[in-house]
């Protein structure tokens, strides 16, 4: 889904994170690295500031969630995974795994993440 309004990230919102082995799992932001703002991405890649502005970009985001691992328990329960740190929109990289989206993107950065691994093995 293409953003042309931001929302303003919070700590404690609920997110989707692909990790580096593009397994995906609910998270929550823990830290916010800035402010969302709109800007223009050229078709070499570049971000321009200036003028008129068409995608929304995000900031790095700090995430926890619960591990995958069943055997990692405490005696709290499952463990949480609470060292993914500065990680980026889908938006703003593309690549086969280790992102953020929100939960309504998650359909469109799949696609987005399919053809970066499509790029990459041809």
């Amino acid at each position: 889904m293409e953003r042309t309004a931001l929302e303003r990230l919070e700590v404690g919102q609920f997110v989707r994170y692909c990790s580096e082995d593009r397994h995906w799992y609910d998270a929550l932001i823990t830290a916010v690295h800035g402010e969302p703002y709109m800007a223009r991405i050229t078709q070499d890649g570049t971000t321009h500031l200036d003028g008129e502005v068409d995608t929304a970009m995000y900031p790095c985001v700090n995430l926890s969630f619960v591990s995958g691992d069943e055997n990692a328990q405490d005696q709290y329960g499952r463990q949480m995974v609470r060292d993914k740190t500065s990680i980026m929109h889908y938006g703003q990289y593309v690549a086969s795994g280790f992102f953020w989206c929100h939960p309504e993107d998650e359909k469109d950065a799949y696609k987005k993440m399919c053809e970066a691994l499509k790029d990459i093995k041809s």
